[in-house]
C-alpha cells in the first residue's frame, strides 16, 4: 500500500516541517523518521513523524512524503503516517519516500506480552563477585517473545549494580538487594545476596531441606533432611556430606548419645524416634511417641531421652525398655531443648515460656516467662546464663541472655534488625555466640560477644538457615533449608 502526504498540508503532526523556513538549494535531501523501528503487539497503532533535512541538517518544507507498507498482511500505513498492526505476526518494512530520499522502517509485530521472567530467581554471589540474569517476556499463553528490550535495575546500588545487559556485580557490601527486569508496564524481579567471606566458608549443595544437625563427640555429623526422609553424614573434618540414612518421615532434629554410638532422630510424621546405629549408619529401630515428636535430648549415662511433640507436652523415655519414665505439659511446643548436669530446659515456641525440668526429682522447677516467640536455646560454660534466640514478630526478633541464678533477664534485648532469631550456639574455642534467623531476615547469621551483648559481625547467608552448630575444636556449619550448608571460618 503507498500514500502520499505533502508536508505543507496543515495536519497538526511533526509532518509541518519547517514552515516560515526557506527550502534549501543545498545538498541532496535525507529524510528522519522516529520512531526508527516499530514493536507493535496485535491490532496496535502509531504515528510516524518524519522530517526533510538537507545535507547541512536544515529543515526542508514542500516535500512530499509517501508510505509504503511490503507485506500489508502485517501491518498498513495511513497516507498521513499512521502504522497499524494486524492479527499476522511477523516481520514487516515500512518505507517512506520523499524529496528523492528513501527511508526504510523495520517494523514487527508480536503477541500481547503477559510476564517477564527472571533466573536465576534467588542467587547468592562473594563480595566483589558478579552474576549474569536473564529475563524474557512471555506472551499470554506463555510463550516467549525473542528479542524484546529488557530494562535492568538494582534496588540496592550500594550491594550490587545490574548493566544494561543484566550483569550484576558485587562492589564489596554484604546484604540483599533486588535485580528488577521490565518491558514497558510488565515485570519482575530476583533476590540477590551478596555474601560476607568474613564468617563463612565453603557452601557445601545438599538437597531435601537440610534443617536439623548435630556432631558428636567423635566428629561424627549428622544433618536430617526432612522432604528426602534421611540424614546426611560426613566425618569431620572432612566437609563432604552423603544422603546415607533412610530414617523416617520428616526428620527434624537429632542428637547423639555421649559415645557418640548412637544417634536418635525424632520423624515428626512418622511420629517416632528412629535410633540410629553410627557405626552401620542405620536406622535400627524406633520408638513411637504421642503426636509429632520435634526436638530430643539424651540425659547423661545415655538411659533416657527427652522428646517435645506437638501435643504440647516432653516425654522422658527409657531407650532400653521403650518405657514412658516421666512427661511434663508445655504452654506449647517444646522446640529447643538443652540438658545441663540434672536440669532440662524447653523454649516453648507460642508459650513464650522457658522451662526448667529436674531431672532427678522429675518435676518442674521453675518456668521463665521469656515472651515473644522463643526458639533453640544455649548455656554458657559455667552453667550460669542462658541465651535465647526469640523469633518476636518474625522481623524484629532479639537475642535474650537469663540469669539461671536469680531467673531474671541480664539487660535488654539484643535486637536481629530485620530478622527472627532461629537456632543460636556457643562456639567453644572463641566463647562467641552464633544466631541463625532462618528465612525472616534473609538468611542471616550473627556474631554476639556475650560479654558485651554486643553483635560483632553479621551477614547475609540467605534462604533460610537453620540451626547451628560446632564440634569441641570449633568446627561448625549451618543446614539451610533451600539446599546446601554453610561451614563457619
Amino acid at each position: 500500500m503507498r500514500s502520499t502526504l505533502f508536508l505543507r498540508s496543515a495536519l497538526g503532526l511533526r509532518l509541518l516541517l519547517g514552515l516560515g523556513c526557506s527550502q534549501s538549494t543545498g545538498p541532496a535531501v535525507t529524510l528522519d523518521v522516529a520512531p526508527d523501528s516499530l514493536v507493535l503487539i496485535r491490532n496496535s497503532s502509531v504515528q510516524l513523524s518524519v522530517t526533510a533535512l538537507d545535507g547541512d541538517g536544515h529543515l526542508i518544507t514542500g516535500v512530499a512524503v509517501s508510505f509504503a507498507s511490503n507485506d500489508t498482511a502485517i501491518a498498513t500505513v495511513t497516507n498521513v503516517g499512521v502504522v497499524q498492526s494486524h492479527d499476522s505476526l511477523g516481520s514487516t518494512t515500512i518505507r517512506v519516500r520523499g524529496g528523492g530520499a528513501t527511508r526504510d522502517l523495520p517494523v514487527r509485530v508480536i503477541a500481547t506480552p503477559g510476564s517477564v521472567v527472571i533466573a536465576p530467581p534467588d542467587t547468592m554471589i562473594f563480595q566483589y563477585d558478579t552474576v549474569r540474569f536473564r529475563a524474557a517476556v512471555l506472551d499470554m499463553n506463555g510463550d516467549t517473545i525473542h528479542n524484546l528490550p529488557i530494562t535492568w535495575s538494582s534496588t540496592d546500588a550500594t550491594i550490587a549494580t545490574v548493566s544494561t545487559a543484566g550483569l550484576a556485580r558485587s562492589f564489596g557490601r554484604s546484604g540483599v538487594t533486588f535485580v528488577q527486569a521490565r518491558y514497558i508496564g510488565l515485570g519482575t524481579q530476583a533476590r540477590l545476596a551478596v555474601r560476607d567471606t568474613t564468617i563463612l566458608g565453603n557452601r557445601i549443595t545438599l538437597g531435601g531441606q537440610p534443617y536439623g544437625a548435630a556432631i558428636s563427640s567423635t566428629g561424627v555429623a549428622y544433618v536430617t533432611l526432612g522432604s528426602a526422609a534421611q540424614l546426611a553424614r560426613t566425618n569431620l573434618p572432612s566437609q563432604a556430606f552423603a544422603s546415607a540414612v533412610a530414617v523416617g518421615s520428616v526428620p527434624t532434629a537429632v542428637a547423639f548419645n555421649s559415645t557418640g554410638t548412637i544417634a536418635y532422630v525424632t520423624n515428626q510424621f512418622s511420629q517416632n524416634v528412629g535410633i540410629v546405629d553410627v557405626a552401620s549408619n542405620t536406622q535400627v529401630d524406633a520408638i513411637p511417641v504421642n503426636g509429632d515428636p520435634f526436638d530430643v535430648s539424651v540425659q547423661p549415662g545415655d538411659s533416657i531421652i527427652y522428646v517435645s511433640s506437638n501435643v504440647n507436652r516432653v516425654y522422658g523415655i527409657r531407650v532400653a525398655t521403650k518405657a514412658l519414665v516421666d512427661s511434663f505439659p508445655t504452654p506449647g511446643v517444646g522446640n529447643g531443648m538443652l540438658i545441663r548436669d540434672s536440669l532440662l530446659y524447653v523454649s516453648t515456641h507460642l508459650g513464650g515460656t522457658i522451662i526448667e525440668f529436674n531431672l532427678r526429682t522429675r518435676v518442674v522447677a521453675r518456668s521463665f516467662t521469656v515472651g515473644g516467640t522463643p526458639q533453640k536455646i544455649a548455656i554458657s560454660a559455667d552453667g550460669h546464663t542462658l541465651y535465647i534466640a526469640n523469633e518476636a514478630d518474625r522481623f524484629e526478633g532479639y537475642v535474650q541472655f537469663w540469669n539461671l541464678g536469680t531467673g531474671t533477664q541480664i539487660g535488654a534485648n539484643v535486637p536481629l534488625t530485620g530478622a527472627a532469631g532461629y537456632g543460636i550456639a556457643i562456639r567453644p574455642t572463641t566463647g562467641r555466640l552464633y544466631v541463625t534467623t532462618a528465612s525472616s531476615g534473609g538468611g542471616r547469621i550473627y556474631v554476639i560477644d556475650p560479654g558485651t551483648r554486643r553483635v560483632l559481625n553479621s551477614v547475609v547467608a540467605g534462604g533460610s538457615t537453620r540451626e547451628v552448630v560446632f564440634a569441641a575444636n570449633g568446627i561448625g556449619f549451618v543446614p539451610n533449608e533451600s539446599g546446601w550448608v554453610d561451614f563457619i571460618k
